[in-house]
């Protein structure tokens, strides 16, 4: 399976420039080009004249003083509506084929076996106007409106969390374009928007669309969703899996952040520790959950206070249960926590 991370350092850009119809107009340095910005965002509005785009071929980064900045891999998602992995295949027919000797092959496998450093991890930026193409909450239609309150989201809580319904573009297991309803959740790191993920609102999609889509590089791994909120709260922090649950327990002034899964990483971990008044780990009624709070727990208690909220158990359907499986109720919530709030 080809990666991009693989072949992003390789890649040709005189000939992806040809592909692209993109002309420089100057260089700053050896390896930035800059000219007109594609404007895919629709934020420029005279067009760009002087020339503001930027694509950085040392870090793979693409760049625009008005637009905001991302990885070429997403630059390429949002230019030909393409999925992650049709962007990558698009980009690798541009990366240098490098004939090699049988001594230079033997170097790059002795590389790869090596420990190697860490890479440093570059974080999109978007512009927040690109929100502005959908609806915000006072304008959802019922569907979405449905959605909320099935959820137990409030209106305060949707619009301090710039939620946002689109009718949006993807491609299905079949490579056949679909387009879906679906509420936008952007994701703010450091007061800055890295990413977005959609929730599709229909049960009836097709082979290849799940419940969820992030933006290709948005930092899942490296951040917590609603962490600079949390961080200036006093007490305790619910630890959960989904950024949905954040927005229930947000309406019910339950501060939490999420980890966009039950893959926590040794990075989002070490974030938890910032919260020294202790965090209440609330993972989902499965394998992975408890996989999930094991992992925390054993990590923080050396650091914070660290409680656990038992799993959700709902008669018939506790595999996989969260707290937002008890959504809308605030009562069942306080219940829940009265109940099974353990040290």
């Amino acid at each position: 399976m080809i990666e991009y991370e693989d072949f992003v350092h390789d890649i040709d850009y005189e000939r992806l420039y040809d592909a692209l119809d993109f002309e420089p107009l100057r260089q700053d340095g050896d390896d930035n080009d800059i000219g007109q910005c594609f404007d895919l965002l629709g934020l420029h509005k005279n067009g760009d004249r002087t020339g503001k785009f930027v694509f950085y071929r040392e870090s793979g980064l693409v760049s625009c003083y008005v637009c905001g900045s991302c990885t070429l891999l997403s630059f390429v998602e949002s230019m030909f509506d393409y999925d992650e992995d049709q962007a990558t295949r698009w980009l690798y027919q541009f990366a240098d084929d490098v004939e090699q000797t049988d001594e230079s092959f033997l170097n790059e496998i002795d590389d790869i076996l090596k420990d190697r450093t860490p890479k440093k991890v570059i974080q999109p930026r978007f512009a927040p106007q690109i929100l502005d193409r959908y609806q915000p909450y006072n304008e959802w239609p019922e569907i979405a409106e449905v959605w909320a309150e099935n959820k137990g989201v409030s209106a305060e809580v949707a619009d301090k969390f710039k939620l946002r319904f689109g009718r949006i573009r993807t491609m299905t297991d079949a490579k056949e374009p679909w387009i879906g309803e679906a509420i936008i959740i952007p994701h703010f790191w450091r007061d800055k928007l890295v990413g977005w993920q959609q929730r599709w609102l229909s049960d009836d999609r097709p082979e290849g669309v799940g419940k969820y889509k992030s933006t290709a590089d948005i930092p899942r791994y490296d951040t917590l969703f609603n962490y600079d909120r949390a961080c200036g709260e006093d007490i305790p922090i619910f630890i959960v899996e989904s950024p949905s649950t954040v927005l229930w327990l947000a309406s019910c002034d339950v501060p939490a952040v999420a980890s966009f899964g039950a893959k926590i990483t040794p990075a989002q971990m070490r974030l938890l520790r910032r919260f020294q008044q202790g965090v209440v780990i609330a993972p989902d009624n499965d394998g992975p959950g408890r996989n999930f709070a094991t992992l925390i727990s054993e990590y923080l208690e050396p650091f914070v206070p660290v409680y656990q909220c038992d799993p959700v158990q709902i008669k018939g359907i506790n595999d996989g249960c969260d707290l937002g499986d008890l959504a809308p109720n605030m009562d069942a919530l306080s219940r829940h926590l009265d109940t099974m709030f353990r040290v």
